[in-house]
C-alpha cells in the first residue's frame, strides 16, 4: 500500500464522511421560540413543578411502589418576603 493509498484511506476519506455528517446541521437555522419579554402576557399553558415526589422514593428494588410508611421526598416552604 502505497503512502497516497493509507492517506486516503485514514484520512480524507474520514474527513469527508465528518463533513457530510457534520456540516450541513450547522448551515440550519435553529428553531427557536419567540423569547419572553417581561411585563408580555404568558403565551404558554400552566407549567407545575413540584420538589414533591409523588410516586414515593422505593429505593433499590422499589419501582415506585408506595406504602403507607414512605415519606415523600421534598417537603414544603412557608416564609414571608
Amino acid at each position: 500500500m502505497s503512502i497516497m493509498e493509507t492517506v486516503l484511506l485514514f484520512v480524507v476519506i474520514p474527513a469527508v464522511i465528518y463533513i457530510l455528517l457534520a456540516v450541513p446541521p450547522m448551515l440550519k437555522k435553529p428553531i427557536r421560540p419567540e423569547p419572553y419579554t417581561l411585563g408580555d402576557p404568558w403565551p404558554y399553558g400552566p407549567v407545575w413543578w413540584s420538589a414533591v415526589d409523588e410516586h414515593g422514593h422505593g429505593g433499590h428494588g422499589g419501582h415506585g411502589h408506595r406504602d403507607e410508611s414512605t415519606q415523600p421526598i421534598g417537603g414544603s416552604a412557608s416564609a414571608t418576603w
